[in-house]
């Protein structure tokens, strides 16, 4: 289990613009700050021992089961913006119907850490991360 938590400042602007039964909007900020990270890792191993005869059915001689548990801690700092493009469509005199795409990076300071022992760089905890995604909604004006 990877955490990060950020305390970050920003700024930007929004643009909106009228036209006939559309309304396009964007916004756009660029953030900066600082990252407290920590991860948490648990590894429980189960080992069953069976009788050097056995057969089907055959009684279990010994069970053993195991956990290891660590933890590290860090800091860093990240740089990133998010950037949003929406358009909507005043269908009714009371419902826009409204799409649109975002994207939210970080430039840097991102411990993403892979979920299982050996699958990845774990301890890498200066990462980019990238999210982009689309925006589908309707709005209801009263």
């Amino acid at each position: 289990l990877t955490n990060n938590h950020m305390l970050l400042g920003q700024f930007g602007f929004r643009y909106t613009k009228f036209v006939r039964r559309w309304t396009f909007s964007n916004d756009a900020k660029v953030f900066a700050g600082h990252v407290y990270q920590n991860q948490n890792n648990t590894t429980q191993t189960n080992n069953t021992y069976y009788a050097a005869t056995a057969a089907a059915g055959a009684a279990i001689v010994q069970t053993q089961s195991s956990a290891t548990y660590f933890g590290r801690k860090n800091n860093e700092n990240t740089v990133g913006f998010d950037i949003r493009v929406e358009g909507a469509y005043k269908a009714t005199k009371h419902v826009d119907l409204r799409a649109g795409f975002e994207m939210l990076y970080f430039g840097r300071g991102v411990w993403r850490g892979a979920t299982n022992l050996g699958q990845g760089n774990q301890f890498s905890n200066d990462q980019h991360l990238i999210m982009p995604g689309f925006t589908f909604g309707l709005t209801v004006n009263r």
